[in-house]
């Protein structure tokens, strides 16, 4: 294999952030990146020229702490996962042309939110999906919902209710692809450590009723898959029996998919690339869809980056391999990005180059959060130059749905539900007071008078032969009947919610206290949400195991959060995945999971 060797070309070097004043203006380009500077909280714009303009990351209203983000095709949309003082997650749509924060969703209580992969958003921009699962041994649940992305608001959405859904226990649901048809999204169980590929559902979200939302099998359950979003072209590693590995993992190939295929289920694989005598991983399209990245490993300590033609056959593709010294890659419309150990981003137009252009210096904990998909345009023209004054969003807890596909509980005398779990309702204007229980059929709380608007959030149950439901409003949880003695007391509602009058508020709840390990400080990473290196740090084979031998990851490493956290030996462990490195000097580089330390005695090792 041909080692591509680096030749340095510099460009502008914007190591620094410089103040830009007014509106900062996006020059035209077929692609930007977009790289996250954890050390300032800064957003930066990147193309082949350098950096072309910063902004403060926008913060949703009482956000505690910074999740993850993802970016639409078209550059506009941005979408922010975060934890907030109240203990709760939320999920933040703002507009960066504008420059508002235009909507905002907060989870419900033991709730988490999880962004997915690269294509959660429709390839023009116009909707995205997320999942959100919850870590409640007793009522384990996942759902996945639908948004526009011009309003921020909630379309449909499924979850574990519905009656075609897996029954898989403690499972978090990942967004991988949003086609013009279908939502895709695997189930992956918690109790799951690694893994190539997870059961994937395709939901269709297109041409179809909201009351009676579809669900199928996907194609698409290998999670380092990539996909086109023009085409519906995904390429992913796999593993192909014509070529026998002695590899653990046995992804000895790369294959890619057929493009503009309309009915999921008729999704082929051909492979492009293989060689039984190493592992491959990471799958990333580049040059315009005209080849592939990908990480290959003989499990020996040789690791690094390659390239290959699309459209090759497994005799006749020799890949390009880079030097060891870049450890991530990503491609563009017109080429490909390479990064290398001190952070430095170098660029490329040609698949047989023999130099690369430096075009920028970024800083140590810096990482790339968006890349203008291929075949996609870039059409964001500019960027604020300052977010602070953002008027507080319109906060739906939970978001305004369309009925789930429950049957209602039979009650015996009481009237037929006419409300249904994550729609509105209203108390009705022939109703003059309402009582309003802490339970289906338990003590007072308050009452409601005509008029009054709430969303429906569990239910139904039957107790004392009337139908009681769950209903919400404004942070205020409680129980109230449908109906009694042959008349409704309620009605399905669709509209604003009324300012007057308001209930006594229950006592509101505690965020549960934080997890205690000895005299370990507390956790703050969270399971399927990336951590930075704040130290070297080493691998170990287990919570408290055994260290592996010659691997530690170094200060500013990016990692995957993968499992925990576990208490043991007084100090908090977690599972993560990250380029570790290799050999007692360090001198090469593996994409390693393994259990790390995220504190000890009075410091933390990694950083959300």
């Amino acid at each position: 294999m041909k080692r591509l060797l680096t030749v340095l070309v510099t460009a502008a070097l914007l190591a620094t952030a410089v103040p830009i004043l007014g509106q900062q203006s996006l020059m035209a380009s077929t692609w930007y990146a977009v790289a996250y500077a954890p050390e300032n909280d800064t957003l930066h714009w990147i193309n082949a020229q350098g950096e072309q303009g910063q902004l403060a990351r926008p913060h949703l209203i009482d956000e505690a702490a910074f999740i993850d983000l993802r970016i639409s095709p078209n550059g506009r949309t941005m979408v922010i996962a975060a934890r907030l003082n109240s203990g709760l997650e939320a999920l933040g749509v703002y507009d960066l042309e504008s420059g508002s924060l235009i909507n905002t969703h907060q989870a419900q209580v033991g709730e988490r939110i999880h962004l997915g992969g690269a294509n959660i958003f429709t390839s023009n921009s116009q909707y995205f999906a997320v999942g959100l699962w919850s870590g409640d041994f007793s009522n384990p649940s996942w759902r996945v919902i639908l948004f526009d992305s011009a309003s921020g608001s909630a379309a449909a959405f499924i979850d574990n209710t519905h009656p075609e859904a897996p029954q898989v226990p403690l499972s978090a649901p990942v967004v991988q692809v949003l086609d013009n048809a279908y939502v895709h999204f695997q189930l992956i169980p918690q109790s799951v450590i690694g893994g190539d590929s997870f059961p994937a559902f395709a939901w269709r979200v297109v041409g179809f009723d909201p009351a009676v939302p579809t669900l199928t099998e996907s194609p698409y359950t290998n999670v380092q898959m990539q996909m086109l979003p023009l085409t519906g072209r995904a390429a992913m590693p796999t593993h192909d029996a014509s070529f026998p590995t002695a590899s653990s993992n046995g992804m000895n190939a790369i294959a890619v998919t057929a493009a503009n295929v309309a009915d999921p289920s008729m999704v082929s694989v051909v492979t492009i690339y293989a060689d039984a005598a190493r592992s491959h991983s990471a799958v990333r399209w580049a040059l315009g869809g005209d080849a592939v990245l990908f990480v290959s490993n003989d499990g020996q300590g040789d690791r690094h980056w390659g390239i290959v033609s699309a459209d090759g056959t497994p005799n006749t593709n020799p890949p390009l391999s880079f030097h060891a010294d870049f450890i991530d890659a990503y491609g563009t419309a017109d080429g490909y990005l390479l990064l290398t150990a001190d952070h430095m981003l170098y660029y490329s137009n040609s698949f047989g180059a023999e130099s690369l252009i430096n075009i920028v210096q970024l800083s140590a904990n810096s990482r790339i959060v968006y890349v203008t998909p291929i075949g996609v345009p870039f059409s964001l023209a500019s960027i604020p130059n300052d977010n602070a004054a953002v008027s507080p969003p319109v906060v739906v807890v939970p978001p305004i749905l369309p009925p789930q596909q429950v049957t209602p509980t039979a009650c015996a005398t009481a009237l037929a539900p006419r409300v249904f779990v994550g729609g509105m309702g209203r108390v009705m204007m022939s109703t003059p007071t309402l009582n309003f229980r802490d339970q289906a059929g338990g003590a007072i709380v308050t009452t409601f008078s005509a008029g009054t608007t709430f969303f429906v959030t569990g239910g139904s149950a039957c107790v004392q032969d009337l139908i009681w439901w769950q209903i919400e409003r404004f942070g205020t949880v409680g129980w109230v009947a449908e109906s009694l003695n042959g008349n409704y007391l309620i009605e399905s509602y669709n509209g604003p919610m009324s300012a007057d009058p308001t209930p006594t508020p229950l006592p509101e709840a505690q965020p549960p206290a934080a997890p205690v390990c000895g005299n370990a400080l507390p956790p703050r990473l969270v399971v399927g949400s990336g951590a930075v290196m704040l130290d070297t740090v080493n691998a170990f084979n287990g919570p408290g195991g055994s260290q592996i031998a010659l691997r530690w990851y170094e200060s500013g490493t990016p990692v995957t959060v993968n499992a925990g956290p576990e208490c043991v030996g007084g100090e908090w462990w977690w599972l993560i995945t990250g380029s570790a490195k290799v050999g007692r000097i360090g001198q090469n580089y593996e994409n390693l999971q393994a259990w790390v330390q995220e504190t000890e005695p009075g410091a933390y090792n990694l950083s959300p």
